[in-house]
């Protein structure tokens, strides 16, 4: 796990750890005036006027057959009997992470197009890391007056290089409005596109939702009223427990089992005490509790689906995945978070149900990526399962390429860029371009090099150099498999000039690292739910052929009654307007 990633893992629900920074960021553009009002009866539309996407980072598509048992009737169930469940759905390419993922649902493209390859990725131009929902020079509002122009380096959608479904509802519209709400600023960023109405996330800095100056200067009355109320204090002294039957948690083992990180048992309680509560919060499960009491917030002020135009909302959940990665998928904690998403699920109907009306809206639900087991739980379904030390397979590569290629002056040669650290750009190496110049090389002849070093360690990493990935040329039946994955997720200006991927069910880290990560093309990471239900949804229940995550962008433009975003490469397998 990344040094990045394991520091926010640490800080779940133990109210001893110090505070994690979870800088979000949003953007905000004001739209047409909804017409209030009671919502009237009937369908208006193929998907009626409201159009919901659920985004669960990190929910990985077995759950929903896994658990399905202590599901109840009116969540996952209900949709899988009254809409569409695409039950072998995943991810085409390989950068299963959360800023990909968001990106590719709602762009219906990859991040070799869109250039979303990774949460953050070096950029040569500026010679540093740059995150995916970031512009300089962008600031926070409301303004934080305890920041820095460093810490809010401006979040925006910039860097996304291909439209989204809100994108295509405002261009082919004029009036459709779309809404991106997450506590995680790359997922709001990502899912509402380049001109949404609204888009927020919540800083566990300050306790409060906010968005961008890269879009407006205020916040809105609603929004503004929700920080004011003081809403996020209302789960203070609460204690997350579990909720579902003791059978169901005993079945997956002892509560405190190896490799998990943070508070290891139930019940877990809230940390107090300002920031320390705000993280605490965000890492329980009542983390979702506060994003969904800030969406029904949105969809009263906004009156969303009330008037005339078509609107998009769309939520991002990112608790599951805070604890997904602290305590892995076979975890009490992940299992109950997935019992809760159901109720979340049958909560949210019932109450478009109630405010939005009959026939005026659907649900699309599905997730960003998946998740690897804890190695320590797998060692007799996976021995080969441990984690790996970056440094087991990297070090000692620039020492031999100082031996091929030479030194200047007896100084040993920074071959790889400081900055571009590879647990953070995994599975990217990004080789010194200054130094290879110097050298009179050519790159290529530099990164076979590399290549063939890396692929002879003791470590069986999978190794992919940039011209073998350009050419789509694989030279073992294991690059066979993951070559065009990984191809799908290389963008040639962003994309670094190696990809190194671990063996399946490994894990970067040491002895002393807990908790588990995501970001490789192996299956475990790829598996994603996709449900629909709802106004112009057709009851086709469980498709079982594999099929691309990328159909939720067409399915939501369907819904929306408009043409898929420009870049969007799947088509639905049927059509709603045939099954009306």
């Amino acid at each position: 796990m990344s040094a990045a990633r394991l520091g926010r893992t640490l800080l779940l629900v133990s109210p001893v750890l110090l505070l994690f920074a979870a800088v979000a960021f949003v953007i905000l553009r004001p739209g047409p005036a909804p017409t209030a009002g009671p919502a009237p009866a009937g369908t208006t539309g193929e998907g009626g006027k409201l159009v919901v996407l659920v985004v669960f980072d990190q929910m990985r598509g077995d759950y929903l057959e896994r658990w399905k048992q202590h599901f109840g009737k009116d969540g996952f169930e209900r949709i899988k009997r009254e809409g569409v469940w695409f039950s072998n759905a995943f991810l085409p390419y390989s950068a299963s992470s959360t800023g990909p993922g968001h990106a590719s649902l709602l762009t219906g493209t990859t991040p070799s197009v869109h250039g979303i390859v990774e949460n953050k990725w070096f950029d040569r131009t500026r010679g540093k890391l740059v995150a995916a929902g970031t512009e300089d020079g962008v600031e926070r509002v409301p303004e934080d007056e305890t920041a820095t122009r460093e810490r809010w380096p401006g979040m925006s959608p910039k860097r996304l290089l291909a439209p989204t479904v809100g994108d295509a509802l405002k261009s082919q519209t004029k009036a459709g409005r779309t809404f991106s709400l997450s506590l995680k600023e790359r997922s709001a960023v990502l899912m509402g596109g380049q001109e949404p109405n609204g888009a927020y996330c919540f800083d566990t800095a300050g306790g409060e939702f906010h968005t961008s100056a890269h879009y407006r200067k205020t916040m809105p009355a609603w929004a503004d009223a929700f920080d004011r109320s003081r809403a996020v204090y209302r789960w203070t002294d609460k204690v997350w427990d579990k909720i579902g039957p003791a059978t169901a948690y005993e079945a997956l083992g002892p509560d405190d089992a190896p490799g998990e990180g943070g508070r290891h048992t139930f019940p877990h309680p809230i940390a107090s005490g300002g920031n320390r509560y705000f993280a605490s919060l965000e890492a329980s499960a009542f983390g979702n509790e506060l994003l969904w009491e800030f969406a029904k917030a949105a969809i009263e002020g906004e009156q969303l689906g009330r008037g005339e135009t078509k609107d998009l909302l769309c939520l991002s959940f990112s608790t599951n995945d805070i604890a997904g990665h602290a305590f892995g998928p076979d975890s009490h904690e992940v299992l109950d978070l997935t019992l809760r998403s159901d109720r979340l699920i049958a909560e949210m109907i019932a109450h478009l149900i109630a405010t939005v009306g009959e026939g005026r809206w659907s649900l699309v639900v599905s997730a960003d990526h998946g998740i690897c087991p804890l190695p320590e739980k797998t060692p007799k379904a996976h021995p080969d399962a441990r984690r790996i030390h970056p440094a087991e397979f990297l070090g000692g590569l620039e020492a031999h390429l100082d031996k091929v290629f030479g030194q200047i002056d007896g100084v040993p040669g920074q071959w790889l860029e400081r900055d571009a650290s590879f647990s953070v750009c995994y599975p990217w190496l990004y080789l010194n371009r200054r130094l290879i110049d110097t050298f009179g090389l050519k790159q290529p002849e530099v990164e076979a090099v590399a290549a063939s070093w890396l692929r002879e360690r003791p470590v069986p990493v999978t190794v992919f150099t940039r011209s073998e990935i350009e050419k789509g040329t694989y030279r073992t039946p294991e690059e066979q498999k993951l070559g065009p994955h990984v191809k799908l997720s290389f963008h040639p200006e962003r994309s670094g000039d190696l990809a190194v991927i671990v063996p399946p069910y490994c894990l970067l880290g040491d002895a002393l690292s807990q908790g588990t990560d995501h970001g490789t093309p192996h299956d475990y990471d790829r598996h994603v739910p996709v449900l629909a239900f709802g106004a112009g949804v057709p009851k086709l229940g469980e498709q079982k052929d594999a099929t691309s995550s990328l159909v939720v962008a067409p399915l939501l433009s369907q819904l929306l009654g408009i043409a898929p975003p420009a870049k969007a490469m799947e088509k639905l397998p049927f059509s709603l307007k045939a099954t009306k």
